[in-house]
């Protein structure tokens, strides 16, 4: 019974250390240039929803929404990102 227990608890280990999260995973370089531009906003259901884009890490620009409740924050953050091939039809973002 007791080799049972220790087998268990060892797998339970193993089990849990190859789950663990790349730690390195959302490391960036905090220096880099945002190049933050906000394209306009249009209030949507009482938030507001700007156009904004940014500088890619890998190069190129990222479009995307920046929604922001009425109210006072802190609010909390939701990031969605989505497949952007330059063939696609929803190129536009009509997905979101």
């Amino acid at each position: 019974m007791k080799s049972l227990l220790i087998f268990v608890l060892l797998a339970a280990v193993s089990t849990a250390e190859s789950a663990a999260p790349d730690v390195h995973l959302f490391d960036y370089d905090s220096k880099a240039p945002l190049d933050f531009h906000d394209n306009g906003a249009q209030d949507v259901s009482g938030s507001s929803v700007h156009d904004i884009s940014y500088a890619s890490p890998k190069g190129g620009v990222v479009p995307a929404y920046l929604v922001v409740p009425q109210g006072r924050g802190p609010f909390a953050a939701v990031i969605w990102g989505h497949w952007y091939w330059d063939n696609s039809s929803m190129r536009n973002r009509k997905e979101f």
